[in-house]
């Protein structure tokens, strides 16, 4: 008796993205990921597959997997969902969250290139509109080395504020 054939990256994300179970489709893009069979020259062109998702909660988790195994391919639709100028909510469970302040976590977090991304820039508009400390964080986490005077300002503002 053989041991069952462990289903293709592609099929598995196919199917968790279709139940439309957000636990399931983060579960999913994990388990292509770190799965025990888990094949990079299989589960990368397939997470890549959801990009251009027409769910902005499937398009962030491709994006972020993506991150997580070190292709860039990903990181101009983190752009966009943070260059959003309403909220794109979620809800896991029985919260709510805006995908754009998960976004400017998340490219934070990969410490993703700015040189030719733009993600700063998005990212201070989102600041500008939301005045989110998470997203003032990813911000300074981008600027770390060479803050812009725009950035600069809001810091001091903000310390005499709380001051």
């Amino acid at each position: 008796m053989g041991a069952a054939r462990a289903p293709t990256a592609t099929k598995m994300l196919s199917n968790a993205i279709a139940s439309g179970d957000y636990g399931e489709i983060r579960r999913a893009f994990h388990e292509v990921t770190y799965g025990r069979f888990a094949q990079m020259s299989e589960s990368i062109p397939a997470m890549k597959m959801y990009l251009d998702s027409s769910d902005s909660y499937v398009r962030y988790v491709a994006a972020e997997a993506l991150l997580r195994v070190g292709d860039q391919s990903g990181v101009e639709t983190l752009i966009h969902l943070t260059s959003q100028d309403e909220p794109v909510m979620y809800k896991l469970i029985k919260d709510s969250y805006d995908l754009r302040l998960t976004a400017a976590t998340t490219l934070a977090k990969y410490n993703v290139e700015d040189v030719t991304s733009g993600a700063s820039l998005a990212l201070m508009n989102l600041y500008k509109a939301t005045q989110n400390p998470r997203v003032l964080d990813a911000l300074l986490s981008f600027q770390r080395n060479s803050a812009t005077p725009e950035l600069v300002e809001i810091i001091k503002v903000r310390g005499h504020g709380s001051a």
